[in-house]
């Protein structure tokens, strides 16, 4: 994720004033497949929807049309703290038990608020956890979420995740994931 500021006004994402920071994602893509395209930016709509305390709050994409390669763009807020996974590797003892209780209410706070716009995470761990400076908890990384109309596994179409992470029941090809 790159901290950008906004210099120019930009057509492609409504709502992003000049001077604003925002978080940039990259991810590059292999080709111009509109069908890909349409996806990626389908499933940035849905979770642009989506307005609750515990999601990073996502403010629209683009593609960056390179002269030799092209990049799927995400633009979202910009959140100041760090992962749960950081967090963890820095307390040698753990997290205090009502901390950890926060963490994990707060994260299931929002993973329901997702499943209740019809988005499935599917990659949920300590590195997709952000605890904000604020106090908030938020979640992060739904490029590889799925909305439950979706019968593709990703946003590029090929299986993704975390493989420490993930329900054994993934092992099945057929399963395509769910709130549980």
């Amino acid at each position: 994720v790159v901290r950008a500021i906004c210099e120019e006004p930009s057509d492609s994402v409504p709502g992003v004033a000049v001077g604003d920071v925002v978080a940039l994602k990259l991810m590059g893509t292999q080709d111009d497949d509109a069908r890909a395209r349409e996806r990626f930016e389908r499933r940035t709509r849905l979770l642009m929807s989506i307005d609750h305390p515990n999601i990073v709050k996502y403010l629209g994409c683009f593609v960056d049309m390179g002269p030799f390669s092209s990049s799927y763009v995400v633009v979202m807020e910009f959140l100041e703290g760090e992962s749960l996974k950081e967090r963890l590797a820095a307390e040698s003892g753990g997290l205090d038990a009502d901390v950890a209780v926060a963490v994990v209410n707060a994260a299931l706070s929002g993973l329901a608020a997702a499943e209740g716009a019809g988005i499935v995470h599917r990659d949920v761990k300590p590195g997709n956890i952000f605890l904000c400076h604020d106090g908030g908890v938020k979640l992060i990384d739904f490029e590889i979420s799925r909305d439950s109309a979706s019968v593709t596994m990703s946003s590029t179409g090929r299986f993704a995740g975390t493989f420490d992470y993930m329900a054994p029941e993934f092992a099945d090809e057929k399963f395509r994931g769910d709130a549980r």
